[in-house]
């Protein structure tokens, strides 16, 4: 019965705020009435609440955490159609991706967790993601695409889903170089791009996205709330999750494809302009050689962080934890 319930819930979507008349509804499905209203009435055991009479209903409040269903349902309604894996709670979804890729399961696939137990950040950091209010999501794709073909891919999908928050939802979010997206100076989203590769190509890549929606961080651990924030505690309101995963996910796509093509070449630039979160801030680069700091100009061709240190030297960074100053002494 989910295909159903999410065909149920997409006419909803569709009506907006008006009543979907459940009669009709019947005749454009081909089911009874009684199918109907079963699902109505497992859908208000999930949280779900109705304004409905033996006709009509209309959705009056949703939950506020993910439901499969409703995802597949505005998923449906925007016409974007591509393989959803949900599960309440899991280890990791980077690894539940790729586990699924090598059983066959086709691609692109995307994986969405209510909680991880076990997610991860670059260089093998525990990610805290326990608050089902937020969006734990990991995409699988097969690029077969020569690795230094890939460099930008994590930068590029960044950019991507920075628009569709900006401009969908008027968002501020901007990419802190190489894997995070910030907003007001903190945390809201990581990033982590993991890929396969055989003789020579990037057969896999597993895009994982932690994106802080509606958490509160007073419920989280101490060591986060100084430097994390989500989507709610920028903006000060409550946002639809499934509207904010559904729009996600089909910006996430359309960035694979249009970076596949090679024609993100062509606009990666200007969109780094528009979503550098550090660009003309002071940085401390963290590489594996020292500690540099500087004002962060841009990067490199191949997506390396440009830094012209205090001393005047421009220094590149391929890999590096990047940490902002608030205050810069111009020594020039």
């Amino acid at each position: 019965m989910d295909e159903l319930t999410t065909h149920l819930l997409a006419a909803i979507l569709r009506a907006r705020s008006k009543k979907v008349n459940l009669m009709e509804l019947t005749r454009e499905l081909n089911v009874s009435m009684d199918q109907l209203q079963t699902q109505i009435h497992a859908l208000q055991h999930a949280g779900f609440i109705f304004d409905s009479d033996a006709i009509y209903t209309r959705l009056v409040r949703q939950p506020d955490t993910l439901h499969p269903a409703l995802l597949r349902a505005h998923l449906m309604k925007d016409k974007c159609f591509t393989h959803i894996h949900y599960y309440p709670s899991i280890d990791s979804t980077n690894s539940a991706a790729e586990d699924l890729v090598n059983q066959g399961a086709p691609t692109p696939m995307v994986v969405l967790a209510g909680q991880q137990t076990g997610g991860r950040g670059r260089l093998g950091r525990s990610w805290y993601s326990n608050d089902p209010g937020n969006l734990y999501v990991s995409f699988a794709f097969t690029p077969n695409l020569p690795p230094h073909q890939m460099e930008k891919f994590t930068l590029w999908q960044g950019m991507a889903i920075c628009a569709v928050l900006n401009e969908a939802f008027d968002l501020p979010i901007k990419v802190k170089w190489p894997n995070d997206l910030i907003a007001g100076g903190k945390k809201i989203a990581g990033m982590l791009s993991e890929a396969r590769v055989d003789a020579g190509y990037t057969r896999i890549v597993v895009f994982g996205l932690g994106l802080n929606v509606n958490s509160q961080i007073n419920d989280w651990p101490h060591e986060l709330q100084r430097t994390a924030s989500s989507l709610a505690q920028t903006t000060g309101y409550w946002l639809d999750i499934h509207a904010i995963a559904s729009a996600v996910i089909r910006a996430t796509i359309d960035a694979y494809e249009s970076f596949i093509a090679g024609a993100f070449a062509r606009h990666f630039t200007r969109r780094w302009d528009l979503y550098d979160a550090l660009r003309g801030q002071v940085v401390t680069v963290g590489a594996h050689d020292g500690h540099y700091t500087g004002r962060a100009i841009g990067i490199e061709p191949d997506g390396a962080l440009l830094v012209e240190t205090e001393n005047g030297v421009q220094r590149t960074f391929k890999a590096g934890d990047v940490t902002l100053h608030k205050v810069y002494q111009d020594n020039s």
